[in-house]
C-alpha cells in the first residue's frame, strides 16, 4: 500500500527517471519502517504513562533530552559525514577507505562519549539544580551517562549504512529497535519493580541491546563488500573539517528543537512536561513523509555530488521536494479530519 503511494506519485513526477525510482523505492522502505517504529514509539509512551502517569512521561522526556544533547556533542556530526565519505568511496569502489576512515570515526566517538558520560555522571547534581530546578532529577541523568555511548555507537553505524542505501537498515536503528526492546522491557520490569525510572532503564537495555545489532550488522556490510585489508588510508582530518560544520548546525537544530522541553522542565512539572511531549508527538505524525524522503536523499545528493554532475543533483531535489509535498498532504488532511 505504501509503495503504491509512493510510485503514483513518482509517477506524476517523472516515471523513466532512474533517480526518481530509487528515491521512491527507498523512500516507500523508509516510510514502511517509521511506521512501525511510530507504533513502538506510542506503545512505549502509553505504557509509561499508564504505568507511571503524566509524571513518569516528563522525567523519560527530560533524561530523553538530556541524553540526545550529550549524544550530539559525543558524535560531533561524525555520523553525518560518514554518509557523504561511505557513499563517495562506494561509488569509487575503495571499501577498503570506507573501514579505514570508519576505524578512525570510531575510536574518536568512543572518547569523546566517554568523556560526556563521566562529565554528566558527576555533574549530575549540578545539572539537576541549576537547569530544571529539580535535585531527584539527578539520578534519571545518571542513568542518560551510561546510554551515551551505546546511542553514539549507534548513531555511526546506522549512518554508515545509510551511507550504503541501506535505509531500512538505518531506520531499524535509529528509529525502532532501542525503543521496541525499551518497550518490552518496560512492560516485563514493571511487575518486578514499582520504581519511576524503570522508563529509562529499560530505554538504557534497549539502547545497549540496539548497540551490539548494529555492529554486528555493520562488519556484516563490510564483509559483503569485499574489504581485502589491503590498508588505503583516508586523512582523520578531512572528515572532521566536514564533521565541524554538521556538528554546529546539528546542536542550532537540537537547541530548536529541544529548547521547549527544557524551559518546560526548568519553570514548570514534570507533569507538565509529560503532557506537553505526548501532545507534540501526536502532532509531528504529519512530518513522517517527510523524514521518510529525507532519509533516502542524503546518500542520493552524495553519490551524485561525488561526481561533479549538479545539474543532475539540482534535478534530483527538485523531484524530492515534490515527493514530500505529494506524499505529505494526505496524512495532514486526515490529521486535521481527526481534529474536527
Amino acid at each position: 500500500m505504501v509503495k503504491k503511494l509512493f510510485a503514483k506519485v513518482s509517477k506524476k513526477i517523472n516515471s523513466k527517471d532512474a533517480d526518481q525510482n530509487e528515491l521512491v523505492k527507498n523512500s516507500a522502505l523508509s516510510f514502511s519502517v517509521k511506521m512501525i517504529g511510530l507504533v513502538a514509539n506510542y506503545c512505549f509512551v502509553f505504557f509509561t504513562a499508564r504505568f507511571y502517569g503524566v509524571r513518569g512521561s516528563g522525567i523519560y522526556s527530560i533524561f530523553q533530552t538530556t541524553y540526545s544533547f550529550f549524544i550530539n556533542i559525543g558524535k560531533f556530526g561524525l555520523d553525518t559525514a560518514l554518509i557523504r565519505f561511505v557513499s563517495q568511496f562506494r561509488t569509487s569502489g575503495e571499501p577498503e577507505k570506507i573501514a579505514n576512515l570508519y576505524f578512525k570515526v570510531l575510536r574518536f566517538v568512543i572518547v569523546s562519549s566517554l568523556i560526556c558520560s563521566v562529565f554528566l555522571f558527576f555533574s549530575a547534581d549540578q545539572i539537576a539544580v541549576l537547569v530544571f530546578h529539580k535535585a531527584y532529577l539527578s539520578q534519571y541523568l545518571r542513568y542518560a551517562a551510561f546510554a551515551i555511548l551505546p546511542g553514539v555507537i549507534i548513531a555511526v553505524n546506522s549512518d554508515a549504512l545509510r551511507g550504503y542505501k541501506n535505509v531500512v537498515a538505518y531506520n531499524l536503528l535509529q528509529k525502532v529497535l532501542t525503543v521496541l526492546i525499551a518497550a518490552f522491557v518496560l512492560v516485563a520490569l514493571h511487575f518486578i519493580l514499582e520504581n519511576e525510572s524503570v522508563p529509562t532503564i529499560a530505554y538504557l537495555i534497549g539502547s545497549v541491546t540496539t548497540t551490539f545489532i548494529s555492529i554486528v550488522w555493520w562488519i556484516k556490510t563490510l564483509n559483503k563488500v569485499n574489504v581485502t585489508g589491503h590498508k588505503q588510508e583516508v586523512k582523520f582530518s578531512i572528515a572532521f573539517e566536514v564533521a565541524s560544520s554538521m556538528f554546529i548546525t546539528e546542536m542550532i537544530g537540537f537547541l530548536r528543537s529541544m529548547a521547549d522541553t527544557i524551559i518546560i522542565g526548568r519553570y514548570l512539572t514534570v507533569e507538565d512536561v509529560g503532557i506537553y511531549k505526548v501532545a507534540m508527538r501526536t502532532a509531528t505524525i504529519t512530518s513522517i513523509a517527510l523524514s521518510s524522503v529525507l532519509v533516502s536523499i542524503t546518500p542520493k545528493i552524495a553519490e551524485v555530488f561525488s561526481t561533479g554532475d549538479y545539474k543532475r543533483m539540482a534535478q534530483v531535489v527538485q523531484k524530492s521536494t515534490k515527493l514530500i509535498f505529494w506524499t505529505s498532504v494526505p496524512p495532514l488532511i486526515l490529521f486535521i479530519v481527526f481534529l474536527i
